[in-house]
């Protein structure tokens, strides 16, 4: 995805448009400009050295750059280089700063420039395209070719090789996802809604079903997400439980004891006005949580070695 900011920075240098990223070569480098919820993305495509690896990461002050730049991640791989801007007003003027500010600094560190493969680091010839996987390349058709063939091979024997269990892994996402009910509620009786305790749950969710020993593959994001609702659920049980056992306790249900909680709730599941309060609830509930859960199911998608992306072709 790419917005109105993005798009004027891509016309004014010469980038072009489509799969929903600006692309192209600016500056003497390959990069690509893109967007998403929250954030704004700039990818450069670049063979890089373990030995500049290792100095980018060395020079590149992340605490500085967030105070300076507001950005969120900054990250090398061999291939090339990710960065992420909290996307809020000014953003794009800080953008532009950054990309002044950092061109320069690619070719003194000794990044090689548009004219290479990023994949094997050798001139680019007749026989190369651009490519989109998370960011635009420039690369021999062959190399990319090799890489698939690469990924999809590890990918199989992550496969045949893996010993989890989905069974398992719901368990321990479910007793996870619990756990992190008991906060939510906590915070939820206290009149507050908060999107990190929806982190919260599906982080739980996740640990658990890791430490269950949950299989790879694409099972696991359903699971998680099915089990932290399920918590955000009975976080919201909970809550209401929560006020039930304060009310007894302060003598505001007289006659009622602590036994009797089951059924005064199978009585305010049978209130039209509660349900309506509930499901309310549940559903501004449920919004905070994914809010709040998004950037860790986009995380455990992109760790997923069982994944193979599928590489596009760019006009």
């Amino acid at each position: 995805m790419i917005g109105f900011g993005l798009k004027k920075m891509a016309k004014e240098t010469g980038l072009k448009l489509d799969k929903g990223v600006a692309y192209g070569e600016y500056m003497g480098y390959a990069v690509t400009l893109s967007e998403g919820a929250g954030y704004k993305f700039l990818g450069i495509s670049t063979k890089c050295t373990e030995e500049q690896m290792n100095r980018f990461c060395a020079e590149m002050d992340k605490e500085e750059l967030n105070k300076k730049y507001k950005i969120i991640d900054v990250s090398i791989m061999q291939n090339g280089i990710r960065i992420a801007f909290y996307d809020n007003p000014g953003t794009m003027k800080r953008y532009r700063d950054f990309v002044e500010w950092f061109f320069p600094r690619l070719k003194a560190w000794g990044f090689l420039d548009c004219h290479y493969c990023p994949l094997c680091g050798q001139l680019l010839d007749s026989d190369s395209s651009w490519k989109l996987d998370d960011i635009a390349m420039h690369v021999h058709n062959r190399c990319m070719a090799s890489r698939e063939n690469t990924v999809k091979a590890e990918a199989d024997r992550v496969k045949s090789e893996d010993t989890g269990n989905y069974g398992a892994g719901f368990a321990g996402a479910l007793l996870g996802a619990l756990a992190g009910a008991i906060p939510w509620a906590v915070v939820l009786y206290m009149g507050y809604l908060a999107s990190v305790m929806g982190l919260l749950i599906s982080f739980l969710s996740r640990k658990g079903y890791e430490l269950f020993h949950g299989k790879n593959g694409k099972g696991k994001i359903f699971i998680i997400v099915l089990t932290s609702i399920i918590g955000v659920v009975f976080g919201n049980l909970f809550s209401d439980i929560g006020s039930i056992v304060m009310m007894i306790q302060n003598g505001e249900l007289y006659g009622a004891t602590f036994s009797d909680i089951p059924s005064l709730m199978m009585v305010l599941f049978g209130d039209v006005e509660y349900l309506k309060i509930f499901f309310e609830n549940l559903v501004l509930g449920l919004v905070f949580a994914f809010l709040g859960m998004i950037g860790m199911i986009k995380q455990v998608y992109q760790e997923d070695p069982t994944r193979v992306s599928s590489v596009k072709n760019l006009k």
